[in-house]
């Protein structure tokens, strides 16, 4: 379920500009190739962030909790709708 709302919000927010990046995409490489722990899972989507112009929440949990201090340290810009995202994407990044 969180998938399938993580991938509508992200065309949402390509819409608006941003080059979004979708964390549980990863979540399925993962699965797929049978070689990421949750560490690695967890470490990688704080390294994309950590490049982002804005993020988006759209669920919780203790990682996305973790993200969201992450974000705050950085002075990322957290959104909790896709209709509070500015509409020219911010920059060339992208959005968490």
């Amino acid at each position: 379920q969180n998938v399938s709302k993580m991938c509508k919000a992200a065309g949402e927010v390509r819409k608006k500009g941003y080059t979004p990046y979708v964390p549980c995409l990863d979540l399925l490489l993962g699965v797929i190739n049978g070689d990421w722990d949750e560490e690695e899972y967890r470490e990688g989507g704080i390294e994309f962030l950590e490049v982002c112009d804005a993020m988006l929440v759209i669920s919780h949990s203790w990682g996305v909790e973790q993200e969201i201090k992450r974000a705050k340290e950085l002075g990322i810009p957290i959104y909790y709708s896709v209709e509070e995202m500015r509409r020219d994407g911010g920059s060339d990044r992208g959005a968490y």
